[in-house]
């Protein structure tokens, strides 16, 4: 399809790869991703730090490069980000990253972990709100096009804030499937009026030549927001869940006998900190470790204390952490306030001058 349908266009002359940029641009990328993503898991030693540092270096030798490399066709051109569409919109693109991972990662962690839905299950619950999204992009692209893209991404980005928020105060204990897709729509909504619109806009000034350079630019941006979100919004989300259980585990604790009260206490914090039952799906909760003697019926009742500690400390720690994508995709709205409007080929034609020669109009 790609042979029939693509149009062999070629400028003039060879083209040079910037083999250096690219080494410098891949090498910062990778460390700043797996510093950003793995850091969790590794605990921000100093390694993961380390990785985070030579990344900055990396990320500047790059752009000293490019600096270097403007008049001889550089992967980054600076002038891309004197269009003020496109610096907008890659901000925007950035946070919109940012507030998919926000919707998506607590909640099917919330979906799999409190509400028990399997992997599958879960994918479906947020199946409608991607169905509509899909459905509505093409629509908002050709709106933006009438228009123009501005109103349509304020609406969209409006939608999705709206649809998080309505989210966070929806996730509880013993919710139905259901009770989510109101929210989750809206949030598609939004999704579907942002995407098309972005990249339009983005382009609206953006000369013919450096176009491809434009949207591979606007396309790293938008994977950096990924790992920034993932990184965020993990964070985040760990650290509310240990405070959270921490609290309920003391909670629940308190009707325990001694003698299982610490074991109680350190196996649901545990897992709390190591984050071991987030997103299984298993309906059995953290795992305490119990003498070999323990009454069955008291283990029993451990193990009921333990799931709902956890459970609850879930719940506590989903609900911020779906208010920190609200607070950047609204961030992402105001940037928009900086987009000019619509192409300049799409304004009304300018009236032809009058011809010399013609005859004046005879009066009356």
């Amino acid at each position: 399809m790609a042979l029939a349908l693509v149009p062999d266009v070629r400028h003039g002359g060879r083209r040079r790869i910037d083999l250096v940029g690219v080494l410098l641009a891949a090498a910062a990328l990778v460390c700043l991703t797996f510093g950003l993503t793995e850091g969790q898991r590794y605990g921000w030693n100093a390694g993961i730090l380390a990785l985070l540092g030579a990344a900055a270096v990396l990320l500047v030798l790059f752009l000293l490069h490019q600096r270097a490399r403007q008049d001889r066709e550089p992967l980054l051109p600076f002038a891309l980000f004197r269009a003020r569409d496109f610096a907008a919109m890659s901000f925007v693109s950035a946070t919109v990253q940012v507030g998919m991972l926000g919707l998506f990662l607590p909640v099917m962690i919330y979906l799999q972990s409190v509400l028990r839905f399997g992997a599958l299950a879960a994918g479906l619950v947020m199946a409608p709100a991607m169905v509509v999204s899909a459905v509505l992009s093409p629509f908002a692209g050709r709106l933006a096009d009438r228009i123009g893209g501005k109103p349509v991404l304020l609406a969209g980005l409006a939608l999705f804030a709206a649809g998080l928020a309505w989210l966070a105060g929806v996730v509880g204990l013993g919710r139905a499937w259901w009770e989510f897709q109101p929210a989750l729509v809206t949030a598609g909504v939004g999704i579907g009026c942002v995407f098309g619109p972005m990249v339009t806009v983005a382009m609206y000034h953006v000369p013919p030549a450096t176009a491809g350079a434009a949207s591979g630019v606007l396309n790293t941006i938008r994977q950096i927001g990924t790992v920034i979100g993932s990184a965020a919004v993990g964070a985040l989300l760990q650290n509310r869940l240990a405070a959270a259980v921490r609290d309920e585990a003391a909670r629940e604790a308190a009707g325990l006998p001694a003698e299982v009260r610490d074991r109680f206490l350190t196996g649901v914090r545990e897992a709390a900190a190591g984050g071991r039952e987030l997103g299984t799906g298993r309906g059995g909760g953290p795992t305490v470790d119990l003498p070999p003697d323990t009454p069955a019926e008291l283990a029993r009742q451990v193990d009921r204390l333990a799931a709902a500690a956890f459970d609850h400390g879930v719940v506590h720690a989903v609900r911020p952490t779906l208010l920190l994508p609200v607070v950047v995709v609204a961030l992402g709205a105001l940037a928009c306030l900086l987009v000019r409007g619509r192409r300049p080929d799409r304004a009304s034609p300018a009236p032809a001058p009058a011809d010399a020669d013609s005859p004046a109009p005879a009066r009356k």
